[in-house]
């Protein structure tokens, strides 16, 4: 038999100061990781915009099983994204949640983006 350990790991995110600026979210993420699922994902939203999973999965060509938990990535652990609204999917026609980038700076909810990539 295992022993089983009653300490078990925490999995607690690591405190982020709101006013980080997008340039230094960057380096903390590090670039490496926009190579992941999670990167690609959250690339493909700042390019196309507010999308369901479902989009960024045929967009991506990124399984819809893995898009879940990358889209879990940006929204719980790296705050860069959130759910705008729930509407008809443009390809499942099924009622689905949209997800869209924290703008660099969104007056009307006084958020500021942690992440903002200058490309290219």
């Amino acid at each position: 038999m295992k022993n089983k350990s009653t300490k078990r790991n925490s999995k607690k995110r690591p405190f982020q100061n709101v006013r980080d600026t997008s340039k230094e979210a960057l380096q903390k993420i590090g670039k490496e990781k926009l190579k992941t699922e999670a990167g690609q994902a959250y690339l493909y939203l700042l390019n196309k915009g507010p999308s369901t999973r479902q989009m960024i999965s045929i967009g991506t060509g990124i399984p819809i099983n893995h898009i879940t938990r990358a889209a879990a990535t940006i929204i719980d652990i790296w705050e860069v994204a959130h759910e705008v609204y729930k509407d008809y999917c443009q390809i499942t026609g099924h009622k689905a949640h949209y997800i869209d980038i924290i703008k660099d700076t969104d007056n009307e909810t006084g958020r500021t983006s942690k992440l903002l990539i200058e490309s290219k």
